[in-house]
């Protein structure tokens, strides 16, 4: 379970996602946005954006939460690749949460 700025960095394959010397990517926010089918206005948007939690602003803005979906899914795909580079296996299931808590997205191993 995380927010928004730990998916974006794990989702990147960024396992140390502490904020000092590791800010967010926000061209990666942008090309991200288009690949997961958001508007074009959107994308423009998250462009422009000036942290992960704007970006997550401006996704509920649009009312578009395909691009979170489709972040969750990446942190899954790199915690996997992780795991597997260090010789092990977990059942592993990201949750994206807002900043009270709620859930957004979630993406689970199938097994």
């Amino acid at each position: 379970m995380a927010m928004i700025s730990r998916i974006i960095k794990t989702a990147q394959g960024r396992m140390v996602t502490h904020v000092a010397g590791n800010p967010v990517d926000i061209p990666f926010l942008a090309r991200m946005c288009c690949e997961a089918g958001a508007s074009p206005e959107l994308c423009d948007a998250a462009a422009a954006a000036n942290t992960a939690r704007h970006f997550l602003e401006l996704c509920q803005a649009h009312g578009e939460l395909a691009p979170l979906t489709y972040l969750t899914a990446m942190a899954l795909a790199q915690s996997q690749r992780f795991v597997r580079r260090l010789g092990g296996t977990l059942a592993l299931e990201v949750i994206l949460v807002d900043f009270d808590g709620a859930v957004l997205a979630h993406a689970r191993e199938n097994r």
